[in-house]
């Protein structure tokens, strides 16, 4: 009998979900590693994208951007213990272009 790690991502692929999958967990590890290392960081990052190794984060400011190049290898470090070592060996930062109000 096959174990479950060994068909499921198989079945993701085949049902054409395995990349919203992936990205949905990096988000949750990215969550739970700025709440544990800088909680400060929680409100002004907005979104993240792993490729090839490379996490992009999303944030609001510049000030933000740069607490989260500070953190950088520790939040390397917490987001491979979540996804699996590895996962994740740099942080790119962009900074969201201000809201314009109407």
């Amino acid at each position: 009998m096959r174990s479950l790690r060994d068909i499921l991502p198989r079945t993701l692929e085949d049902l054409g979900i395995a990349e919203r999958v992936r990205q949905e967990r990096t988000a949750q590890a990215w969550r739970y590693a700025i709440q544990d290392l800088a909680d400060d960081l929680v409100a002004g990052t907005f979104s993240v994208l792993l490729r090839q190794k490379q996490l992009t984060v999303t944030v609001r400011d510049r000030r933000v951007a740069e607490r989260v190049v500070e953190r950088q290898a520790e939040l390397v470090e917490a987001l491979n213990a979540r996804l699996g070592g590895g996962a994740v060996e740099n942080v790119l930062v962009a900074v969201a272009p201000p809201q314009r109000e109407e």
